[in-house]
């Protein structure tokens, strides 16, 4: 940058036109990196004084961005022309990049010459203070939170672009750990860009780990700290094929246990709710299978199975079953006696199980049958 000069001032009358003087200013700002916080400009001020007498001292008086004033003897022998140099520091304002801030204006004057009239010299420069490079934008804050069984809301703040408009966001995801394994799952140019996202169609208590970056003109911000985020548990299926073998006094059921466990499998204490009606009963463990002997022989049951696990209990599966039996009539000697449930008979000295539809027993007559029917 050249030197600007203000123009000549003279002396009185009584003085030659080549007795003048005159002040001129150079400013030179330092090259600015994007890293810096402040820019340094250098400001020389000049003055070149037409008259040799070696005695004249003059003052130059500064703005105040430039300090105090300097006293110097501009002829004392030497070069017409004087230099002195000051400095001025800018601080950037938080997040000032990518255009100038605007200006700052250096001004002097040369006082305490030994002229007796005249103008003082002055000169006054307007200088743009240099933009800060723009950077790449500041990494996204992001949150992830399981919406359900099968998805996940992924949102992130928007980041301060450092002096260049963001153009992109880049959402990556991992099955694997916060570490590795990382893919694109979703890129947005669009304008204005998006900053939330739904991972969807994902299995039950399932951990995914993210990560996001935004771009602008200069480059690409650092990845966001990885979030995660577990779709959540459900309770399991009902199992199938729920079969019941009915017995006189007991029903033997058998299932086969869900496909569906909700994600984090069933109860460790206890697979399954078994039910007779309204009734639970005393089933424990994983087995899939259980006979329930507290029953009555001829009598129609309802039974549901359902499988548990440490959300809850799923829906049931049902089954229909009737016990064996019927009536059972004996001849004891003196009347006819009628029982439900397992069949006996009088021997005629002892009541025995028995499992015939006729039976004639000791002292029986041809008319007096010990009758048992199913």
């Amino acid at each position: 940058m050249a030197v600007t000069w203000g123009t000549w001032r003279y002396g009185n009358s009584g003085l030659s036109s080549a007795n003048g003087m005159r002040i001129g200013m150079e400013v030179t700002w330092e090259a600015i990196d994007h890293t810096e916080l402040g820019a340094t400009a250098t400001i020389d001020v000049w003055t070149e004084n037409q008259y040799t007498h070696s005695g004249d001292s003059q003052t130059l008086n500064y703005s105040t961005n430039l300090g105090s004033d300097t006293n110097y003897t501009n002829n004392s022998g030497g070069s017409p022309v004087q230099r002195a140099t000051k400095s001025y520091e800018y601080t950037y304002p938080s997040g000032s990049y990518g255009s100038s801030p605007g200006t700052v204006t250096f001004s002097a004057e040369l006082t305490g010459h030994y002229w007796d009239d005249g103008t003082n010299p002055t000169v006054s420069i307007t200088s743009s203070i240099p933009a800060r490079p723009a950077l790449a934008p500041d990494a996204p804050v992001l949150t992830a939170t399981a919406a359900s069984s099968s998805q996940i809301n992924l949102s992130w703040t928007t980041p301060d672009n450092q002096g260049s408009a963001l153009d992109a966001y880049v959402l990556q995801v991992s099955s694997t750990s916060s570490t590795t394994g990382f893919a694109n799952l979703f890129s947005d140019s669009t304008v204005p860009l998006s900053t939330s996202y739904s991972h969807t169609g994902l299995p039950k208590y399932t951990t995914y780990w993210y990560r996001v970056l935004a771009s602008n003109g200069v480059g690409n911000s650092a990845y966001s700290t990885v979030k995660s985020a577990r779709t959540s548990a459900t309770v399991p299926g009902a199992p199938t094929g729920l079969t019941a073998t009915p017995g006189v006094s007991s029903v033997a059921l058998t299932w086969t246990a869900p496909t569906d466990t909700g994600g984090i499998g069933l109860d460790e204490a206890t697979d399954y709710v078994v039910k007779r009606g309204t009734t639970t009963l005393g089933y424990s463990g994983s087995a899939t299978s259980f006979t329930d002997t507290g029953v009555t022989p001829a009598t129609a049951y309802t039974y549901t199975v359902a499988a548990v696990n440490s959300v809850g209990t799923g829906t049931a599966d049902s089954v229909s079953t009737t016990t064996i039996g019927g009536i059972v009539r004996v001849w004891d000697g003196n009347d006819w006696a009628t029982w439900s449930g397992l069949p006996q008979v009088y021997n005629g000295s002892t009541w025995v199980v028995g499992n015939a539809r006729v039976y004639t027993g000791v002292g029986a007559t041809e008319d007096a049958k010990w009758e048992y029917g199913i």
